[in-house]
């Protein structure tokens, strides 16, 4: 496992401090980290395709394919935030 150091400002170290009364503020950290992670993927490859949408020409049922499954990501991502 790798070290990094971080300043928080005193209201974000308290509000972490209240968020890690059963866990290490690492084990915190690390999560929000991983969740900041999975939620810019997921942001990205819907912007990735909107774009390919946007300039491919596909038809409306492919588009909706696509939304579909950005949709059921966002699903996804909402239950594992809520496992946690």
């Amino acid at each position: 496992m790798k070290t990094i150091v971080a300043k928080l400002d005193d209201d974000t170290f308290r509000q972490l401090e209240e968020l890690a009364r059963d866990q290490s503020r690492s084990e915190v950290v690390r999560t929000a980290i991983r969740e900041f992670i999975a939620k810019q993927r997921i942001e990205r490859r819907r912007r990735e395709v909107e774009e390919y949408m946007r300039t491919s020409g596909e038809s409306k049922m492919m588009r909706e394919i696509a939304e579909d499954n950005m949709d059921h990501a966002a699903e996804l991502l909402a239950r594992a935030e809520s496992e946690t």
